[in-house]
């Protein structure tokens, strides 16, 4: 079943949704980059 979103959501709330998604993922990511980076920093002082 196909729905038309713009009839479910105002233009503005679709613009908010999908920015807030778009923000959620970008700190996930930051998160999963700043904890590589860390085990890279632990590992290399190992050596």
């Amino acid at each position: 079943m196909k729905v038309n979103l713009l009839e479910v959501y105002s233009v503005h709330e679709l613009a908010l949704k999908t920015y807030r998604d778009l923000a959620k993922r970008k700190i996930e990511r930051n998160r999963e980059v700043a904890a590589y980076i860390k085990v890279r920093e632990i590992s290399g002082r190992k050596r």
